[in-house]
């Protein structure tokens, strides 16, 4: 079974940043059907911090730095009310 790695955590954020960025409008259409449609702009913002977060992190990083830098820079950068959610 492959082991869990900082390195691993920062690939596979990388490509959920890609991921939320290239889904934008659609996640601002599924909130539009419920609430006020700018998700996936919040999102993509927040994925695009993490993406800086992850490249500010030390060579091999743990798993729970990697976690952390990118919790906390989604939190910082979002501000909005699911920010602090997704911090936790």
């Amino acid at each position: 079974m492959p082991t869990l790695t900082g390195d691993s955590v920062r690939l596979l954020l990388d490509q959920v940043a890609i991921d939320v960025e290239s889904n934008k409008d659609f996640l601002c259409d599924l909130d539009g059907e419920v609430g006020d449609g700018d998700h996936g702009v919040s999102m993509t913002i927040g994925m695009r911090a993490v993406r800086r977060a992850m490249d500010d992190l030390p060579p091999d990083p743990s798993v729970e730095q990697a976690f952390q830098a990118a919790s906390n820079a989604y939190a910082i950068e979002v501000g909005a009310t699911i920010g602090p959610l997704y911090e936790v």
